[in-house]
């Protein structure tokens, strides 16, 4: 199985997904609204930015561009993160 980076280092020819593609059966929306009724703060699908980096990418490539390629590295981890970061307030109600 291949990352969608695998033969490309153009971070736009990825469709990178949004927090609105998070679909909740209406059961773990409920469940998820409970548990935040009573305090408890719920997060669900927020991972690592580095792990899903290398994921993306060859793992021998992503190495590489971390030495040779910083600017490309950042700018990877940063969408990644902000794709991990708006799926937050999904899961988290007031």
């Amino acid at each position: 199985m291949y990352g969608p980076l695998y033969e490309t280092t153009d971070l736009d020819k990825f469709n990178w997904p949004q927090a609105s593609d998070v679909v909740l059966e209406s059961e773990l929306a409920a469940e998820i609204k409970r548990c935040n009724d009573e305090g408890i703060c719920t997060v669900i699908a927020c991972d690592n930015p580095f792990k899903i980096a290398y994921f993306m990418r060859p793992f021998d490539a992503f190495m590489m561009d971390c030495v040779l390629e910083p600017e490309l590295v950042l700018d990877l981890m940063r969408r990644i993160l902000s794709m991990e970061l708006s799926r937050i307030p999904r899961f988290v109600h007031r």
